[in-house]
């Protein structure tokens, strides 16, 4: 029926000498489309998530081992990227192991959350897109499941992303209860993992106060804003730090600041992780600017 109208349509607005090149340009194109079909479009939008044995876990795969319930074991994840830029996907595996035989079709969210535990992005879905329901499974098999979450566009960036992962009935939404491997109890959404988040585009920072200070050739403090000279005792002093990344750190290094009176009294100190905690130094990535 839609070769045959297509056909028609196409016709009406070409002259009738043309009708048998249109009739086989038509059929040709049609053909060409339903060969592809099953193998192009079809299987894949149908395809289930890989099943394998204990035995068959990559040693790619990085350990998590947290129990949902009596019924799925987390095993572990693999992920190909260690930043993503906002809004853009990230890519996940997850590899999750059926502790028994299940009659509920259970659904699975992964979720990104950014500075301030803001959520920038998440997915929530059945295994494999729902080719897989969790009732199908039994008991021992270990599927490895794949997940896109895309990041906000809007995310506050740079900043370490936090991966949380949780299961739920799909009626009703009630996640199951959460253990780690030795059976205790774990609050709900737990995080398995973090990566970078980085910014659209790079910034470049003019501090209001210049300086090049090498750090260990790990890093330069390249200036501050000082936001008010004249602050009243018992008063925030509010300054901001600006640093320049010389190679990359395999540590999370803590910064502090003293304040200190004329005599070299200490009169205020902070110690603190970047950007509280939200952007760890291990993050930085080379001649990267940090406010």
């Amino acid at each position: 029926a839609i070769a045959f109208f297509m056909f028609a349509g196409v016709t009406a607005w070409a002259p009738r000498r043309y009708g048998a090149i249109l009739m086989v340009l038509v059929l040709a194109i049609l053909v060409s489309v339903s060969a592809l079909a099953p193998t192009r479009y079809i299987l894949p939008a149908y395809a289930q998530p890989t099943r394998l044995t204990i035995e068959q876990a990559p040693a790619t795969m990085n350990d998590v081992y947290i129990g949902f319930g009596d019924d799925l074991f987390l095993l572990g994840y693999e992920m190909d990227q260690d930043s993503v830029q906002a809004g853009q996907d990230l890519h996940l595996r997850l590899y999750w192991l059926a502790r028994r035989r299940m009659t509920r079709d259970y659904a699975i969210y992964v979720h990104v959350f950014g500075r301030q535990g803001e959520r920038i992005g998440g997915v929530d879905t059945h295994p494999g897109g729902g080719n897989l329901p969790t009732r199908l499974w039994l008991p021992g098999d270990m599927i490895r499941d794949e997940y896109v979450v895309h990041i906000a566009p809007e995310a506050t960036a740079p900043t370490a992303g936090a991966i949380r992962v949780g299961v739920y009935e799909a009626q009703g939404r009630k996640e199951l209860p959460i253990t780690d491997a030795y059976g205790r109890t774990l609050g709900p959404s737990p995080q398995i993992a973090s990566v970078r988040i980085a910014p659209v585009r790079p910034f470049h920072y003019q501090p209001q106060q210049a300086a090049q200070v090498n750090l260990g050739d790990k890093v330069t403090f390249a200036g501050y804003d000082l936001v008010s000279d004249d602050v009243a005792a018992g008063n925030p002093l509010a300054i901001a730090l600006y640093w320049q990344t010389l190679s990359r750190m395999g540590k999370d290094y803590t910064i502090f600041m003293h304040l200190v009176n004329s005599a070299g009294e200490l009169a205020a100190q902070v110690d603190g992780q970047p950007l509280d905690g939200d952007y760890p130094t291990h993050y930085w990535q080379l001649g990267e600017q940090i406010r």
